[in-house]
């Protein structure tokens, strides 16, 4: 179950390179550092981020001020409001750069508009729901029923650029650990 890959998909779904390129022009351009919130939490989430080159990650904040990590993105992903909740309200999680991130952006309305226009925002739409919906029920049943050293080893094999990309203390929230146990257990034999 991987994520969905932005331009494969428009053309899996009959756009042209130049229908591509022509829906890309009018995305804007932005460049973070490390650390910058590009969504935080209570605004309303109201874009389309595509990521050129970078990481972020979706973050909840717990009752004590703590991070909790739902998710991290990659060079060539794309973000956006899936589910409705995300888009109607303010949002109740934030995003932030996890390293220098250069992303284009468009208005989600005006996004979605040019794919009815072009009619494959169904399909388009329909794909990311599907895999938001399978990630969450994976996640789940990770959580719920591996080990701690099994959820470490699971994310290895499946998610291996996280490792390599993701602080262990953002990887150990996303896993619902301490950064001591995540360490201790990502060392052990």
């Amino acid at each position: 179950m991987s994520y969905p890959n932005f331009d494969n998909l428009l053309l899996e779904l009959g756009l042209s390179v130049p229908q591509i390129e022509n829906l890309l022009f009018s995305f804007k351009t932005a460049q973070f550092k490390k650390g910058h919130h590009i969504l935080n939490i209570n605004d309303v989430f109201s874009h389309v981020y595509l990521l050129s080159e970078g990481a972020v990650r979706f973050y909840y904040l717990t009752p004590d001020g703590n991070e909790a990590n739902k998710l991290f993105l990659f060079d060539k992903d794309v973000f956006f409001p899936v589910a409705p909740i995300a888009r109607n309200r303010p949002s109740l999680f934030g995003i932030v750069t996890c390293e220098h991130t250069l992303l284009r952006y468009i208005d989600f309305d005006q996004f979605k508009e040019q794919l009815t226009t072009l009619n494959i925002w169904d399909k388009f739409y329909m794909t990311y729901l599907e895999w938001l919906a399978d990630a969450k029920v994976d996640r789940e049943y990770r959580l719920l029923t591996l080990d701690k050293s099994e959820l470490i080893h699971q994310l290895t094999l499946k998610e291996p650029k996280l490792f390599e990309r993701i602080s262990d203390c953002h990887i150990a929230s996303y896993l619902g650990m301490s950064p001591v146990t995540f360490s201790r257990l990502k060392h052990s034999p």
